[in-house]
Protein backbone atom coordinates (compact mmCIF):
# COMPACT_ATOMS: atom_id res chain seq x y z
CA UNK A 1 0.00 0.00 0.00
CA UNK A 2 1.29 3.57 -0.84
CA UNK A 3 2.06 6.12 1.93
CA UNK A 4 0.02 9.49 1.31
CA UNK A 5 2.41 12.68 2.28
CA UNK A 6 0.20 15.37 3.70
CA UNK A 7 0.56 18.69 3.72
CA UNK A 8 2.21 20.40 6.97
CA UNK A 9 -0.87 22.34 7.82
CA UNK A 10 -3.32 19.69 7.19
CA UNK A 11 -5.35 20.18 10.02
CA UNK A 12 -6.09 23.59 8.63
CA UNK A 13 -8.06 22.42 5.89
CA UNK A 14 -10.37 20.27 7.93
CA UNK A 15 -13.71 21.56 8.46
CA UNK A 16 -15.21 21.42 12.01
CA UNK A 17 -18.48 19.60 12.66
CA UNK A 18 -21.06 21.45 13.67
CA UNK A 19 -21.80 19.03 16.51
CA UNK A 20 -24.18 21.44 18.88
CA UNK A 21 -26.13 21.81 15.82
CA UNK A 22 -26.20 18.17 15.20
CA UNK A 23 -27.19 17.36 19.06
CA UNK A 24 -30.28 20.18 19.03
CA UNK A 25 -31.51 18.47 15.69
CA UNK A 26 -31.27 15.03 16.92
CA UNK A 27 -33.06 16.04 20.20
CA UNK A 28 -35.75 18.04 17.67
CA UNK A 29 -36.27 14.62 16.30
CA UNK A 30 -36.20 12.50 19.25
CA UNK A 31 -38.99 14.92 20.83
CA UNK A 32 -41.20 15.40 17.16
CA UNK A 33 -40.85 11.42 17.19
CA UNK A 34 -43.31 11.50 20.37
CA UNK A 35 -46.34 9.17 21.02
CA UNK A 36 -47.91 11.95 23.25
CA UNK A 37 -47.80 15.63 22.67
CA UNK A 38 -46.74 18.31 25.88
CA UNK A 39 -50.47 18.80 26.50
CA UNK A 40 -51.29 14.89 26.81
CA UNK A 41 -48.94 14.34 28.85
CA UNK A 42 -50.02 16.85 31.59
CA UNK A 43 -53.41 15.82 30.97
CA UNK A 44 -51.87 12.00 31.43
CA UNK A 45 -50.32 13.44 34.81
CA UNK A 46 -53.11 15.25 36.41
CA UNK A 47 -54.88 12.25 38.60
CA UNK A 48 -51.28 12.04 40.11
CA UNK A 49 -50.41 15.70 41.11
CA UNK A 50 -47.62 15.43 39.02
CA UNK A 51 -48.06 17.91 36.22
CA UNK A 52 -45.26 19.79 37.60
CA UNK A 53 -42.80 17.28 36.98
CA UNK A 54 -43.95 16.29 33.95
CA UNK A 55 -44.44 20.15 32.65
CA UNK A 56 -40.25 20.55 33.97
CA UNK A 57 -39.05 17.71 32.59
CA UNK A 58 -40.72 18.54 29.18
CA UNK A 59 -39.59 22.68 29.30
CA UNK A 60 -36.77 23.25 31.29
CA UNK A 61 -34.31 19.85 30.82
CA UNK A 62 -36.12 19.33 27.15
CA UNK A 63 -37.08 15.81 27.55
CA UNK A 64 -39.77 14.69 25.41
CA UNK A 65 -43.18 13.90 26.30
CA UNK A 66 -42.94 10.46 26.02
CA UNK A 67 -39.45 10.51 28.17
CA UNK A 68 -41.14 12.80 30.85
CA UNK A 69 -43.98 9.82 31.30
CA UNK A 70 -41.80 7.04 31.56
CA UNK A 71 -39.37 8.82 34.27
CA UNK A 72 -42.73 9.27 36.51
CA UNK A 73 -43.85 6.05 35.27
CA UNK A 74 -47.18 7.22 33.77
CA UNK A 75 -45.83 5.42 30.31
CA UNK A 76 -48.75 3.28 29.26
CA UNK A 77 -47.26 0.70 27.82
CA UNK A 78 -50.09 -1.33 27.03
CA UNK A 79 -52.24 1.45 25.24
Amino acid sequence: MKKIKLPEDWWNHIKPIPYKQLLIKRHQEHVAASRFTREQAIEMAKPYHLEKEVTDAIDTYGQSPDDALQDWDLYPYNG
